[in-house]
């Protein structure tokens, strides 16, 4: 999930739907392999906020540590 790059210049609403399906795609990919968990990293909050709103839980602070464990 790090380094995440959109055209700034894109329509707003079509860059947040895009980062939405890009976290569910993982999410939903992770499960079908059977992944245990996914791990990321995230220093701005926008970021953590939207991890989060997708079922990821912080771990430590500063540098922020994201996972999400994969129910089977």
């Amino acid at each position: 999930m790090e380094w995440i790059i959109s055209d700034l210049k894109s329509d707003k609403e079509k860059r947040d739907k895009a980062l939405n399906v890009l976290i569910d795609t993982l999410c939903l990919t992770a499960k079908e392999y059977k992944c245990k968990a996914i791990f990321t990293t995230a220093k701005q909050n926008v970021l953590i906020e939207r991890l989060k709103n997708h079922g990821f839980n912080t771990t430590d602070m500063n540098m922020t540590h994201l996972i999400k464990r994969i129910e089977q």
